[in-house]
């Protein structure tokens, strides 16, 4: 039994080194679902206010800030395992490419957070036009400088929390779904899920010994 608990200990260690290597971190996201607008009923009134938002955004932290503003930070994500992901009821919308993590520090006099996606995969042919959240600190107090975000955001230092997503069709078919975001946390990477599956393991173990 033991040899097989070092066996299990060492396999689940290598893919976990494999899997950190890639450097993704991945926030959990959950909010609700403030107003919306459907004028031509796109939705099929399967959204309304007070509907529950889950999801997730993970990003690459070896991606190279791209900006050029001293007072603002920007990593396009656009590799594997990087992508933006909301559930509300029946509907998943999902980032196809290019979506991007930003922050400002001391910036127009705020400070600011967003995760703004502007290439989606469509929704029962609704091409999505933007999927996006954005926080601002108006005491510029929120973010102390530029750096990657290698966690998730404490909601409470923030003044403004707006979620949005749009689906356009045309000048006259269109929606938008706006809300806001009550939870953030970060997804236990790899590493730790793995030295918690190999702790009850040998749990289990001595359990039966």
């Amino acid at each position: 039994m033991k040899k097989g608990v070092i066996i299990v200990f060492v396999a689940t260690l290598a893919f976990a080194a494999s899997a950190c290597s890639a450097a993704i971190i991945t926030i959990a996201i959950e909010g609700v679902v403030d107003t919306i607008n459907d004028p031509c009923d796109l939705l099929g009134g399967q959204v309304s206010p007070s509907d529950i938002i889950t999801g997730t955004y993970s990003y690459d932290t070896t991606v190279p800030d791209t900006s050029t503003n001293p007072n603002t930070a920007r990593w396009v994500q656009d590799g594997f395992g990087t992508e933006m992901v909301l559930h509300i009821g029946t509907f998943t919308f999902k980032s196809l490419s290019d979506y991007r993590l930003a922050i400002s520090n001391n910036s127009y006099n705020q400070d600011g957070y967003a995760v703004i996606s502007s290439w989606n995969y469509p929704v029962e042919t609704i091409p999505i036009d933007r999927i996006g959240w954005y926080l601002n600190d108006n005491t510029q107090a929120a973010n102390a400088n530029l750096d990657l975000p290698l966690d998730a955001p404490v909601l409470s230092d923030w003044d403004y929390n707006y979620l949005v997503i749009d689906g356009v069709i045309d000048c006259e078919q269109f929606f938008s779904i706006e809300g806001h975001i009550t939870s953030a946390t970060l997804v236990p990477e790899p590493l730790t899920i793995t030295i918690m599956f190999v702790g009850s393991l040998l749990t289990r173990c001595r359990k039966y010994q």
